[in-house]
Order: C-alpha cells, then structure tokens, then sequence
C-alpha cells in the first residue's frame, strides 16, 4: 500500500469503517421515521371504521382523553382526601 510523505497511509473507502456508537446513533436517528412509515402503511392497509373515526376525530378523542384523566385525578384527590379524614377521625 501507498504512503504518503508523512508516512501516514492514505485514507481509502475500505478502510473507513465508522466506530460501532456512530451506527448505532444513526439506525436510532432514522428509526422514528421507519417507525412511522410502518405506521401509515398498517393504517392504509386496514381500513376499520374505528380507525378512521380516530383520525377523523382525534381532536375530540385528545379532549376526552384530557377530561377523563382530570376525572380520575380528581376522584383519587378525593378519595385521598377522604381516606386522610377517616385517619384523622380515628386518631381523634
């Protein structure tokens, strides 16, 4: 193999082999987009009114979602709550 002056080798295609950590960064980096890909291809292929109705209506569902889970927060404040004074009766 050629050197140059330095003595050094000189860079070549086969021997740029980038270190294990840099293509595990890009397969992570462009996994996303496989990711959603796959995604897209499933919800094109399956054709379930369920699924159209989600994505016609994801506003609402999101809303929903929102307003169920301040529900539930609020009963399990409440049931704590309650639980807090049924200790502070006994203790009484």
């Amino acid at each position: 193999m050629q050197q140059t002056q330095d003595g050094s080798k000189p860079a070549s295609l086969n021997g740029l082999v980038p270190p294990p950590a840099v293509l595990i960064f890009l397969v992570f980096s462009q996994l996303k987009y496989v990711l959603i890909a796959l995604i897209v291809a499933a919800l094109r292929q399956h054709q379930h009114r369920e699924i159209k109705l989600f994505l016609k209506h994801r506003q609402e569902m999101f809303r929903w979602t929102w307003y169920h889970s301040m529900y539930l927060l609020m009963r399990l404040v409440m049931l704590m709550s309650l639980s807090n004074l049924q200790t502070i009766k006994k203790n009484i």
